[in-house]
Parts: structure tokens; C-alpha cells; sequence
């Protein structure tokens, strides 16, 4: 193969590569005041992300699945106002790699360029399991952003770890 050839199809998979990469971006999901989660496709419908005012759980519904979150991560819901619940998700990405997921980013305190301190929680839009946990927060005067992975026994008490237990608590919409 000669130089000129060799050049052209390294360029080509490193565009190839980078278009690919660059293509995928999360879907932006709105919540509505009474909580309905608007941006999702039919298999994910109906969705609702309910934070009540007083400071009882949290109750995420997606499809006919439906889970509690334990108050020892249901309080991060209740430390910001709703303005700064950000919401997306994906579920278009090879799911071998990573579940088709929700994300939910509770940003305590904004910064510069969409950067935060707070909490990431990423949750399986099939199962809804929580998938990760982590704490966030800005770095380089807001230019910039770190986080860890928390494990729930980190931050719960032994009975909030007790209903963590048999984790995720999904029930079919409608048994209570």
C-alpha cells in the first residue's frame, strides 16, 4: 500500500471514530410541575419523576415500573429547588455497553459551562436500578468538574440499607 493511500484510510477511521463518538448525545427530558417526564419514546410512557414539597421519598415511574427511592438519597431531591433537577437520557447506544439509562443531575450549586456541585444518579430505563451514584463537584473556579462513585452504605443507615437490600424495590405501577 503506498503512502498516499495509507494516509487516506487513517484519516478516514479517525474521522470515522470521531463523527462516531461526536454522534451520540443524550436526549434532553423535561419535567412538568406535576412531575411527568416529557422527551421519552412510547415503551417509556408513562414517566414521572415525583418529588413531594414535604421531605417524604422521592418516587420515580418510568413505563409500567415504578421504584421508592430510601430517604438517604431521596434528601438530595429536597437540598435544591426543582429548576435544578436536569434530566436525560439515552436508550439509542449499544446496550451492551452501557444499559439504556436515565439521568438525573441534582446540582446544588451551578457554575460556568453547565459544570455543578451535587449529586449524579444514573438509573436503568429497563429495570429501573439505580446504576451509579456519584458526588460531583466543580473544579478549576467552575471551568471544570470531578466526581466519585458513592456507594449507598457511604451515605445510608443500616435500616435505609436494609430497604436498599432487595434493591430496586420496582413494583408494577398501581401495587402499593
Amino acid at each position: 500500500m503506498n503512502i498516499r493511500v495509507g494516509t487516506i484510510l487513517t484519516w478516514a477511521t479517525l474521522c470515522g471514530q470521531a463523527s462516531y463518538s461526536l454522534a451520540h448525545q443524550d436526549v434532553i427530558i423535561e419535567r412538568s410541575r406535576r412531575g411527568e417526564l416529557v422527551g421519552f419514546p412510547a415503551q417509556y410512557q408513562p414517566s414521572r419523576l415525583i418529588v413531594p414539597k414535604d421531605a417524604s421519598n422521592v418516587t420515580l415511574r418510568i413505563g409500567g415500573r415504578e421504584i421508592e427511592l430510601p430517604d438517604c438519597i431521596s434528601e438530595f431531591f429536597h437540598r435544591i429547588p426543582p429548576s435544578h433537577v436536569a434530566l436525560s437520557a439515552s436508550w439509542y447506544h449499544d446496550p451492551k455497553i452501557l444499559p439504556y439509562y436515565l439521568s438525573i443531575d441534582l446540582q446544588e450549586k451551578l457554575g460556568k459551562e453547565g459544570y455543578f456541585d451535587g449529586w449524579s444518579l444514573l438509573f436503568n430505563l429497563e429495570t429501573i436500578e439505580l446504576i451509579s451514584l456519584k458526588r460531583v463537584w466543580q473544579t478549576d473556579h467552575g471551568w471544570g468538574q470531578q466526581s466519585v462513585q458513592i456507594e449507598p452504605a457511604q451515605i445510608c443507615t443500616p435500616d435505609e440499607m436494609a430497604q436498599l437490600a432487595a434493591w430496586p424495590a420496582v413494583r408494577k405501577r398501581g401495587d402499593r
